[in-house]
C-alpha cells in the first residue's frame, strides 16, 4: 500500500508539472500573439486543476 501511494504523489508530481509548462506555454504563444514581449509571473495549479488533470490521466491512462 505504501509503494501504492508512493507512485500516487509521484503521478501528482508529475502533473503539476506538465499543467505548469502547458500553462508557459499558453502564455507564450498569447504574447507572441499579442505581441508582448516581457517576464510572466505564472501561478501553481490549484486543488481544481490537479484533479482535473488526474480525472484526465485516468481517463486515457492504459494500464493502472
Amino acid at each position: 500500500m505504501v509503494e501504492v501511494f508512493h507512485e500516487f504523489i509521484g503521478y501528482c508530481k508529475n502533473i503539476i508539472r506538465i499543467i505548469s509548462e502547458y500553462l508557459l506555454f499558453q502564455k507564450k504563444i498569447e504574447d507572441k500573439f499579442q505581441n508582448i514581449k516581457g517576464p510572466r509571473v505564472l501561478e501553481l495549479p490549484d486543488r481544481n486543476k490537479l484533479r482535473d488533470g488526474v480525472q484526465e490521466c485516468l481517463a486515457y491512462a492504459t494500464n493502472g
